[in-house]
């Protein structure tokens, strides 16, 4: 469940911000033999380059036009603390024309077929 919100608070980042500008949003999702990368892109106005380094504390606004976007400052917090429940990370950068957001989450281990788990 916190995994989806996560997802839909990053989705809603890229959404409200994006539409700022041309409205393009790309959200990709890979996966790698342990870790999956999700990462949405937005046309928006971009973070504050002051704010880069605190876009994942509580109750920071990022936005360069935060007044014009209600909201308390959380998603990215939530976004945060669940990378981090599922030993990843969360990145926020400018890019040309927008921001990016990415969240990677280790892959649990898969048992391999036939071998004996012991608790």
């Amino acid at each position: 469940m916190r995994l989806r919100q996560a997802l839909d608070n990053l989705l809603d980042n890229a959404i409200r911000y994006g539409q700022e500008a041309d409205g393009l949003i790309r959200v990709e999702a890979t996966v790698s033999a342990d870790v999956a990368t999700i990462t949405m892109e937005n046309s928006g106005p971009g973070f504050a380059e002051d704010l880069l380094p605190t876009a994942f504390e509580a109750f920071v606004r990022g936005g360069r036009d935060a007044a014009a976007h209600p909201g308390a400052g959380l998603g990215l917090a939530i976004v945060w603390a669940v990378a981090q429940a599922h030993g990843g990370t969360a990145t926020a950068e400018n890019v040309l024309g927008g921001a990016r957001l990415r969240m990677t989450l280790a892959l649990a281990a898969a048992p391999v077929p036939g071998a004996c788990v012991t608790s």
